[in-house]
């Protein structure tokens, strides 16, 4: 759309100063804002929701991991957080993904991204549910 951005980060007294070049139309502008000092140490974690019987296993609603680059990395820990009874819930005894949970990223069901390789990152929400029958 005509657009150019180069950004830049450089430290300056104790805050960040971002500069981003934006051409347009041949005509340059460059933004140049401030940011605390303290945001380098400002960490965005990972959330997982964990829903019905897993709740009660997890004994937690909720909880923000980093680290987990991909959706099997992120239930091998989450089972060693948890233990056996958690495992067994969503892994195999292979270690593949259990087929009694579902799991969403972002909303997004993982049948439909990559399964167990798909990437996660820090912003994302995940969501795990037991697979439910009935009527």
């Amino acid at each position: 759309m005509g657009f150019q951005r180069n950004s830049s980060g450089r430290k300056n007294q104790g805050a960040w100063v971002i500069s981003i070049e934006i051409k347009r139309r041949g005509v340059n502008r460059i933004i140049t804002c401030k940011c605390p000092s303290d945001l380098e140490s400002r960490v965005i974690l990972m959330k997982v929701k964990f829903y019905a019987n897993l709740r009660d296993i997890s004994k937690v609603k909720e909880m923000d991991v980093s680290g987990p680059k991909n959706i099997k990395e992120l239930l091998l820990f989450l089972s060693s957080e948890y233990g056996k009874e958690l495992k067994r819930k969503i892994l195999t005894e292979n270690n593949e993904i259990h087929s009694d949970i579902i799991i969403l990223v972002n909303g997004r069901h993982i049948d439909h991204l990559q399964w167990g390789e798909t990437k996660l990152c820090s912003t994302d929400v995940i969501s795990l549910f037991p697979r439910i029958a009935g009527g």
